[in-house]
């Protein structure tokens, strides 16, 4: 097997099959997230959610890092990125509104518009965007 086809299977092992077991953890994530985020911002205090997000986003970092360098399909570690991932956005959310008092509308934009320039980025540096056919 050449090496190409080594590194496109061990990227397919690393994701989870899409199945109802997949959804049903995807929400409790998100869920969870809302909740977590929530849960270390200070009640009354609008313009304390700096700190939070900036938090969130460190932890996001560090286990987006880790499963990077995973070689194969490690549960715990995907989905506490997937859980961080919703803890940074909330948390990202949160901050955009209530500290910044920009909406949610323009931090949706923002997010958005940062995963288009990663897409582009994406596209221009792999010929391809589906995850099943990374060979790099």
């Amino acid at each position: 097997m050449s090496n190409a086809k080594k590194i496109v299977n061990s990227s397919i092992n690393k994701i989870p099959q899409l199945t109802l077991l997949f959804w049903i953890m995807k929400i409790a994530a998100t869920t969870l997230g809302e909740t977590g985020s929530d849960l270390v911002t200070v009640p009354g205090t609008e313009d304390n959610y700096l700190i939070p997000f900036l938090f969130f986003v460190g932890v996001f970092a560090i286990f987006l890092t880790i499963q990077l360098f995973v070689k194969k399909f490690v549960p715990h570690v995907y989905w506490t990125v997937i859980l961080s991932t919703s803890l940074a956005g909330t948390a990202f959310s949160d901050y955009m509104d209530r500290s910044l008092g920009q909406g949610y509308m323009k931090g949706s934009l923002l997010l958005v518009s940062l995963l288009a320039i990663i897409f582009i980025f994406w596209y221009f540096t792999e010929p391809t965007l589906n995850v099943k056919s990374i060979a790099t």
